[in-house]
């Protein structure tokens, strides 16, 4: 499919409160499709590129700006390399919290590749791209490999789930209170008294326990 409509987007999300952006597909290679929850994310910005999509916008359970990048990366190793150049560069200028997915068409280390040659330089950028952007790459759940070759000879694992380093929040004593809310909010569903704000609120709350969790894996410390 080389466009994308909002008819498609609907038969996808189920429904009509949702916003999304797209970026058509070019030749052999798939485009990006971005769907969400139209009262949880509102966009304010967006830059479609045929390698990723930058959506700039406000979480608004909390009323925080918060930029998503949508990453398909391309096969030559200099274009990714400058591809990662500048998702560096506009995560660094974001005065807020940022989440890069997607496929990355590269590893880390060889211990992601399997059946198939490390090129160490580009292994290396990468990983420093990581680590300069202020980002932490989340564990994935499911299998260590996220690509298969058909007959299953080569392996890697290509897709992430990058997010800015969490230690901007008030860690002391913010998980605390964060399970402490968690607690109050599932009281309240149990309850049967679900209103249109108790929802936004628990996505809210349990994301940023995620980004205290991931901080703290990620620092050596014990959760």
């Amino acid at each position: 499919m080389s466009t994308v409509s909002h008819m498609d987007v609907k038969y996808l999300w189920g429904n009509s409160n949702y916003d999304y952006v797209c970026s058509d597909s070019l030749g052999s290679s798939g485009g990006i499709l971005c769907m969400w929850e139209a009262s949880i994310f509102k966009k304010d910005n967006v830059t479609i590129s045929d390698n990723f999509i930058a959506i700039y916008g406000t979480w608004l359970p909390s009323n925080s700006k918060i930029l998503f990048v949508v990453i398909y990366a391309p096969q030559q190793a200099s274009c990714k390399r400058n591809l990662w150049d500048y998702i560096s560069t506009i995560v660094g200028r974001w005065n807020g919290e940022s989440i890069v997915m997607g496929d990355f068409n590269e590893v880390r280390s060889s211990d992601e590749r399997r059946g198939s040659c490390l090129y160490p330089y580009s292994a290396r950028y990468f990983d420093r791209f990581i680590s300069n952007s202020g980002l932490v790459d989340d564990t994935l759940e499911g299998y260590a490999f996220t690509w298969s070759h058909p007959s299953a000879s080569k392996l890697s694992k290509l897709d992430r789930f990058l997010v800015s380093d969490a230690k901007r929040l008030e860690l002391s004593g913010s998980k605390i209170d964060i399970t402490t809310e968690l607690g109050r909010i599932y009281k309240v569903m149990d309850s049967g008294m679900v209103d249109d704000a108790i929802v936004p609120s628990r996505l809210n709350e349990k994301y940023n326990l995620h980004k205290i969790t991931i901080w703290k894996r990620k620092k050596g410390f014990r959760i």
